[in-house]
This record gives C-alpha cells, sequence and structure tokens, in this order.
C-alpha cells in the first residue's frame, strides 16, 4: 500500500452529497445519540450503553474525501473527548494537526460543517504535495495522509541498534507516531507486533562493519499521545489494546478507530471513551455514526474487516480515558 496512490472507480453515489452547502453554519447536527430515531422506550434502553455517537464526515463526490472523513472522524473523536490532552500533545507539535484542531473548535461551536472544516484544511495539504493529495475523482493512500498528521517536531522515540558480531551501535530519531508494515508479522496481532519493535529482536538492517543483521528496538522515553499501525498487507488481528513497558512500568494505549479499504474506498470504526464502537462511511452514514455494540463483544479477528473491507490502519490514544 505504501507509496501507491490509488486510483478509484467511479462512485455509484456520486450525487449523494450534491445537497450540502458546505459553507454554511451546521445546523443540521446533534451531539445526541443516533438512536434518537427510535421509540422513546428503545431509546432508555440504550443510553446507558450509546450516550452520544460521534460526528462524521459526509463523503465529497466531486474531490474524492473518504482519506479524510475516516481519518478525521477518529482524530474529531480522541479531540472532543480530551480536548486539553490532544491540544498539548498533538496540536503543538504538529502544524497540521494544530489547523485540524481549529476546525474541530469550530465544528463543535457550529460555526462550520464538518465538510467545510474538511475542505479548509485540504488546500494546505494539497499545497504540501500536490502530487500525493490531489483533487478530483482520485483516492489518496492513506499512509501518506496519516504520516503528514502523525509527525511530530520533536523525537518520539529512538530506535536502538547493535552488531552481534562487532561493536556497532546506533541510536537513531522517530518523529513520527506511524509505524509501518513489517512483513514478518503475517498472521499475528497489533499487540505482539508492538512488542516485538519495543524489545530487542533481529531487524532487517545491515551492519555497516562487518554485514551482519543488527538487533533493534524502539525506546520511549514517555507514553505517546497516539500510536498508528499500518497493517493493510498482513494478515494481523487487532488488539483491543497495546501494553508495554517504559523503564520498570506497564503503559497501556486503548484502542480509538480502526481505517478500512475496500474497492478503493475508506471507512471507519471509532471506539469511544466507554468503549462502544461505531461505525462511519461519508457515503452511507453522512455526518453519522452508526452504532455497533461495546469492544468488549468484539474480538481481535472481527475487527479485521468491515462490511467486506480490510482493515489498514490501527489508531491507539493515550488521550481516551
Amino acid at each position: 500500500m505504501e507509496g501507491i496512490v490509488i486510483q478509484t472507480k467511479k462512485r455509484k453515489s456520486d450525487e449523494a452529497n450534491d445537497h450540502i452547502k458546505h459553507n454554511q453554519p451546521y445546523k443540521k447536527i446533534k451531539f445526541t445519540s443516533p438512536l434518537s430515531d427510535k421509540t422513546d422506550d428503545e431509546n432508555n434502553n440504550n443510553n446507558n450503553e450509546f450516550n452520544a455517537g460521534p460526528i462524521g464526515f459526509t463523503w465529497d463526490s466531486q474531490n474524492y474525501s473518504c482519506s479524510y472523513d475516516a481519518l478525521f472522524t477518529i482524530l474529531f473523536n480522541i479531540w472532543s473527548e480530551t480536548p486539553i490532552n490532544f491540544h498539548a500533545r498533538l496540536a503543538r507539535r504538529n502544524t497540521f494537526i494544530a489547523k485540524l484542531e481549529e476546525q474541530f473548535q469550530n465544528i463543535k461551536n457550529k460555526i462550520c460543517t464538518p465538510e467545510a472544516a474538511r475542505n479548509s484544511i485540504r488546500p494546505l495539504i494539497h499545497n504540501y504535495n500536490s502530487n500525493n493529495f490531489p483533487w478530483g475523482r482520485i483516492g489518496v493512500n492513506m499512509v501518506n495522509l496519516s504520516d503528514l498528521f502523525f509527525q511530530n517536531n520533536r523525537t518520539v522515540a529512538f530506535k536502538n541498534s547493535k552488531c552481534t558480531a562487532c561493536t556497532f551501535e546506533k541510536s537513531d530519531m522517530i518523529k513520527s507516531y506511524l509505524f509501518k508494515q513489517i512483513y514478518q508479522f503475517e498472521g499475528t496481532t497489533t499487540q505482539k507486533w508492538f512488542t516485538f519493535i519495543t524489545s530487542d529482536n533481529p531487524s532487517p538492517e545491515i551492519c555497516n562493519n562487518c554485514n551482519q543483521n543488527l538487533m533493534s528496538y524502539t525506546n520511549f522515553s514517555k507514553v505517546p499521545p497516539v500510536i498508528a499501525l499500518d497493517i493493510y498487507a498482513q494478515k494481523t488481528s487487532i488488539s483491543h489494546k497495546l501494553t508495554f513497558k517504559i523503564w520498570d512500568d506497564v503503559k497501556v494505549l486503548k484502542l480509538a478507530g480502526i481505517i478500512y479499504l475496500g474497492d478503493g474506498h475508506f471507512t471507519a470504526r471509532i471506539i469511544d471513551q466507554n468503549k462502544n464502537v461505531w461505525w462511519h462511511d461519508g457515503m452511507k452514514t453522512y455526518n453519522r455514526c452508526e452504532p455497533e455494540e461495546n469492544l468488549k463483544n468484539i474480538n481481535a479477528q472481527k475487527l479485521k474487516f468491515l462490511d467486506r473491507k480490510k482493515a489498514c490502519l490501527a489508531i491507539y490514544s493515550a488521550c481516551t480515558k
């Protein structure tokens, strides 16, 4: 998937959102449960389980936006649950996240629609790299897009490597919360993959001195606010959480969202701080996220797929409660 700009087919629902006026304040949105179209008795029975649905982004049929819609829906939910932590730990370290955070606030205050917020960010991204982030009916690579938002202007972690045959050692700075696919982890879990990269294990890198394989591990000095794992090329089950150690302290990152790809179209699952699972497809659910069930009832294998689409990115967050 990496490095590939996906050429998508013409959508069946190209007119799906033509009625939306993106430059108008968003009056339709309600910060209430999408279960509100059910009867009062049904709503009362579900209020304890699903109190409020995350906000989604409606797909743009003229300038394909599904990659943005999926990623921004997950990020908006993380921000809306813990805006202070989001600002301090993400927005202050990345220009694109900072601009997105401003638009999230505008959505919350009903100054603009989610679509207008998205469309105000897209020119900045396009001007940054017009080849990776084109206009029109052309898809965008999720790895390229997410890497843009998960970059950090400070060191996130260090990748420490050493040779088993000689004295060669090196330490490389990591400045992104996105970790790209490692092919030897076909058929495992995201937890096992993350444990591998944070433990001392064989690396595909070769020693500069003696051409032997290096051992390496990734070391975090503090808990990252988010971790995104590129899993599209793997048959990897999605763990409900990631646990790892910083020195001797066990740290936990909770699953916050999953992005899926199929037929050139991205969709998403969102997991809120109560572990309720929602799904979003800008072509079908528009600004709404539809409820599924609690995460405890969905196993790691089932999370790999959504409506015949395959998981391509798993996002974990320390910003959620």
